[in-house]
C-alpha cells in the first residue's frame, strides 16, 4: 500500500512539474529574445515596478479595492501557511520556519476565512456570474485543505511524527508508511487532486503579469 502511494505521490509531482515547464516554455518562445532585449529596453527597465504590481496585486486592486483585499490577505496568508508546512520536509528544520511556526493556526484560519470573504464579495455583492463550477472546486478544495488542517491541530490531534516520517520519506525517496488517519488522508489527498487540478498557468502567472504590468508602464519610461 505504502509503495502505491508514493507512486500516486510521484506521479502527481511529475505531471504537474512537466505542465509547469510546458507553460513556461510556451511562454518564453512566445515573448522571444530580440523582442525581449531589443525592442522593449523600457520593459526591462520597469521591470521593478511590475513585479510590485505582483506582490501588491496593483491591476486588482485598480479594478476592485473590495475583491483585492480578500485575495490579497488570501494569498499572503496561504504562502506563509505553506512556508511553515516546510517543517515536514526538511530536516533540520529552518530556524525562520520555528519563527513562524506560531502564527500556523492563525495563519490557517485567515486563510479560510479569506475565501469565504472573497466568495462572498464575488457572488453576492459583486453579482459575478462567470464564477465556474471549475473555479468552485479548486476554491473548495483549498477550504477543505484549510479546514482539514485546523480540525487535525484542534479537534483531532494526529501523529506528527508519523506525518514528518512520511513527509521525508517522500523527500528522500525512501517509502514509509502512510499515516492510518481519516482526517489526514482526506488533507493529502485534498492536497495531490488540488495540484492536479490546478491550472498550469497560475505557476507563471506572476511572470506575465510582470511583464504586462512593465509594458504598460514601459512607454512613460521611454518619454
Amino acid at each position: 500500500m505504502k509503495l502505491l502511494i508514493y507512486l500516486v505521490s510521484y506521479l502527481v509531482f511529475t505531471v504537474t512539474l512537466a505542465r509547469v515547464c510546458w507553460k513556461a516554455y510556451l511562454i518564453m518562445t512566445a515573448t522571444g529574445r530580440k523582442a525581449l532585449y531589443e525592442k522593449n529596453r523600457p520593459l526591462l527597465i520597469s521591470l521593478p515596478k511590475g513585479l510590485l504590481d505582483v506582490v501588491f496585486l496593483g491591476r486588482l486592486f485598480r479594478s476592485s479595492p473590495l475583491i483585492w483585499f480578500g485575495e490579497w490577505v488570501f494569498h499572503v496568508s496561504l504562502l506563509i501557511v505553506l512556508f511553515i508546512h516546510l517543517r515536514f520536509f526538511t530536516y533540520p528544520v529552518p530556524s525562520a520556519v520555528f519563527c513562524l511556526y506560531p502564527f500556523s493556526s492563525f495563519t490557517g484560519i485567515v486563510m479560510v476565512t479569506s475565501l469565504v470573504y472573497i466568495m462572498v464579495i464575488k457572488v453576492l455583492f459583486k453579482k459575478v456570474e462567470y464564477v465556474s463550477r471549475y473555479n468552485l472546486l479548486l476554491i473548495s478544495l483549498i477550504g477543505l485543505l484549510g479546514v482539514s488542517g485546523l480540525a487535525m491541530r484542534y479537534i483531532h490531534r494526529i501523529d506528527i511524527i508519523q506525518v514528518k516520517v512520511f513527509t521525508m520519506g517522500l523527500v528522500t525517496f525512501r517509502p514509509e508508511e502512510f499515516p492510518l488517519d481519516i482526517l489526514f488522508s482526506v488533507h493529502y489527498g485534498g492536497f495531490l487532486l488540488f495540484l492536479l487540478l490546478l491550472p498550469a498557468h497560475l505557476f507563471t502567472a506572476p511572470v506575465l503579469i510582470t511583464f504586462a504590468s512593465a509594458r504598460d508602464r514601459g512607454p512613460e519610461e521611454g518619454d
